[in-house]
């Protein structure tokens, strides 16, 4: 994603002036921005072992409603509604796959203090 951020600024600004490419790196970064927040709050919920298990409960729940709600405002853009262009979407995809990625890195590291733990006995 960042190296499409300077050929679509520049596009931005040769098309439609600097003002058009403010916004477009400003939506980007909040795109970036929600997708990162998300990131590391799963991170610091999955090493937790209580809010693990109700994480992984609540985990299918969150992503279901948050696809409703990008539908919504899918829904609302396509009808003109100038109040929409201003409301984030949900990134459901990107924090799905970083949240899988986080786990893999989990069990890795859990996987090798175990096998450490074993070759020290």
């Amino acid at each position: 994603m960042f190296l499409l951020w300077p050929r679509g600024l520049f596009k931005d600004v040769q098309v439609a002036g600097p003002r058009a490419a403010i916004c477009h790196a400003g939506k980007l970064s909040k795109i970036l921005a929600t997708s990162q927040v998300a990131v590391l709050c799963w991170y610091h919920v999955y090493i937790c072992p209580p809010f693990h298990g109700i994480a992984q409960m609540a985990a299918p729940t969150a992503a279901h409603w948050s696809q409703k709600y990008n539908q919504l405002f899918g829904v609302l853009k396509k009808k003109s509604y100038s109040i929409v262009s201003y409301i984030l979407l949900i990134p459901v995809e990107e924090i799905s796959k970083a949240c899988k990625q986080v786990e893999t890195t989990a069990t890795r590291k859990e996987g090798a203090i175990s096998s450490s733990s074993n070759n020290s006995e």
